[in-house]
């Protein structure tokens, strides 16, 4: 069988390990999944604060590569790419730790998304259609051909936020239609007609609970900024109780990294509609 290759890109401005990325780290571990871990923080420092934390994931097989924070995401996993971490994959997971999760197994989940080449956990309509990039998992070979080479020879490090959302999590789906593959999705939100004649919004947001049944995470940016006023803390506190996630781990995420400033707001009428659809 195939081997699954996660490359797993985590961020700390102090190189911690938090819990939440522990956790989400052993699940991919329990899947089956081997894990190379690209942990970028503003100054890197010989040894890692919390060594020992991480001590028990390495024992499991997990590899963590320390990097200066550049390029976030799609740094990290260019930086592990170049490596040759994905060396010998059947398929390589793009995963990152913006998420609190998977609050149920991940294995069921990569079992049912095998016949498709390339796949992700969330599709959205903003922009343009594409994959939401925290979760996407790729076929080996499809990083051999141009389009997505190409993707991954950009200049990150270079780039503002929003550039790489552009080049990097927009381009990605843009480069595997150019390769002749159609992305699939766990969650797309697409028989929902009546939210489909609102403005796009990230679905990660607006349907969070519904999103659930299918996808097993939680974005922290949500719990953080809840830019669409969908996720009370008194509400987000029931669920992660219900699937037995401290709740201390998602405070821990949501204090290590400053608010950020979100440019879709739901107006009333939109939250309406999407609680009528929930």
């Amino acid at each position: 069988m195939s081997r699954n290759v996660v490359l797993y890109a985590q961020y700390h401005p102090h190189g911690h390990l938090l819990p939440h990325a522990r956790a989400s780290i052993s699940a991919l571990l329990d899947a089956g999944c081997i894990v190379h871990a690209g942990c970028a923080a503003d100054a890197v420092t010989g040894v890692p604060a919390d060594r020992e934390a991480r001590g028990e994931l390495e024992r499991r097989g997990a590899v963590f590569h320390q990097r200066r924070n550049a390029g976030l995401d799609f740094g990290s996993w260019q930086e592990l790419l170049r490596l040759g971490c994905a060396r010998g994959a059947g398929r390589v997971l793009l995963v990152n730790d913006s998420t609190l999760g998977p609050l149920r197994p991940i294995a069921p989940i990569l079992d049912a998304m095998r016949p498709h080449p390339a796949w992700g956990m969330v599709a959205s309509r903003q922009i343009r259609p594409h994959l939401q990039s925290w979760f996407v998992c790729l076929d080996a070979a499809l990083l051999e051909t141009t389009p997505l080479t190409r993707i991954f020879a950009q200049d990150f490090a270079s780039m503002s936020r929003e550039e790489i959302i552009l080049h990097g999590e927009i381009g990605l789906s843009a480069a595997l239609e150019a390769a002749r593959v159609t992305p699939a999705a766990r969650w797309t939100g697409g028989r929902r007609h009546l939210g489909r004649l609102m403005p796009p919004t990230n679905p990660a947001h607006v349907d969070w609970r519904r999103m659930l049944r299918r996808v097993p995470f939680v974005k922290i940016e949500l719990l953080r900024d809840d830019p669409s006023h969908l996720a009370p803390p008194a509400a987000w506190h029931r669920v992660l109780r219900a699937f037995d996630y401290p709740l201390e781990w998602a405070e821990a995420a949501i204090a290590a990294v400053p608010a950020r400033r979100q440019p879709v707001r739901l107006n009333w009428r939109g939250r309406a509609v999407h609680r009528l659809l929930r």
